[in-house]
């Protein structure tokens, strides 16, 4: 049974839940009217996430190089665009990379869900532990799950260790660690 909601410029069936994150849901939905308010809006991105990419069969080792570094540009270019506006993203990884279908059929990479991003210039730090444990810098992960009572202050490095991480799994298929009791591309529950 369809349950239509709306937003002041947006209506939406919560049955058309397209994708799921560890802050929200991802809902298909119509514009209703022009606003002056700042919200975040895409393009359906047909080709689902980077993540599901390279579970296909021909990505088991990585995508193919030319592919790669399409990738590598667009991510770089979301990247810089995130840092020239004062932003940390906070959980890159591949399941937060949506992949668009261009009108000459190549791929699109989009750098997407901010639901843990802040805002964060040079010499800024914060402590909240965000992030999916892959994917985690070494001393969030050591904050998270091994001296959980040690003060703690991150800083942008954090999307950096991320990016590396997001690179090297997409370059060869897996992973550069694999915690103990890993989950998958699961968001922490710290």
């Amino acid at each position: 049974m369809s349950i239509y909601r709306a937003t002041e410029n947006y209506v939406y069936k919560t049955d058309e839940c397209i994708g799921r994150g560890a802050t929200g849901d991802v809902n298909k939905g119509v514009h209703k009217k022009e606003s002056a308010k700042p919200i975040l809006v895409m393009e359906l991105c047909e080709k689902g996430n980077l993540l599901e990419v390279l579970r296909e069969p021909s990505n088991a080792f990585g995508l193919p190089e030319e592919e790669y570094l399409r990738f590598f540009s667009h991510l770089v270019s979301g990247m810089k665009h995130l840092r020239q506006n004062g932003f940390s993203h906070r959980d890159i990884k591949p399941g937060n990379i949506l992949v668009c279908i261009a009108d000459d059929g190549s791929y699109v990479y989009k750098l997407s869900d901010f639901g843990t991003a802040k805002p964060l210039k040079n010499g800024d730090f914060f402590q909240s532990l965000v992030g999916t444990k892959e994917y985690l810098h070494p001393d969030i992960f050591k904050a998270a799950f091994i001296e959980r009572h040690r003060p703690r202050e991150f800083d942008i490095s954090v999307d950096l260790w991320s990016l590396g991480a997001t690179l090297y799994q997409t370059a060869t298929g897996k992973v550069p660690f694999q915690p103990f009791h890993v989950r998958g591309d699961k968001p922490c529950k710290l």
